[in-house]
């Protein structure tokens, strides 16, 4: 057997609440090359490493701080890979890397 088909005007349906969006919470680090400090905040990881300018010269250990939010990530680099870290194809990974460990 079939069911009647309904006559009439369908019944409106109330649209759902809109939620205000969270705040996205900001990506912030520092990194003390030993000499200076430098430091900036972004959105995202890439964002946030492209506004950080490379520095004349890296001779020293390279402290590296990330936080978003109450996740922190910490370590030190030696000056090879502190230089490295603003190579643009490498600078993508240590991107995502960072963005796995912060998780």
């Amino acid at each position: 057997m079939t069911t009647p088909k309904k006559r009439g005007r369908p019944r409106k349906i109330a649209p759902a609440p809109v939620e205000a969006p969270k705040p996205k919470q900001l990506y912030k680090i520092t990194l003390d090359f030993g000499t200076e400090v430098k430091q900036a905040e972004g959105t995202s990881v890439q964002d946030m490493f492209s506004k950080i300018t490379r520095p004349v010269k890296i001779v020293g250990k390279t402290f590296l701080v990330v936080s978003k939010g109450e996740h922190v990530y910490s370590t030190t680099y030696n000056p090879i890979v502190a230089r490295r870290m603003f190579y643009p194809m490498v600078q993508k990974l240590f991107c995502k890397n960072i963005e796995l460990l912060l998780k």
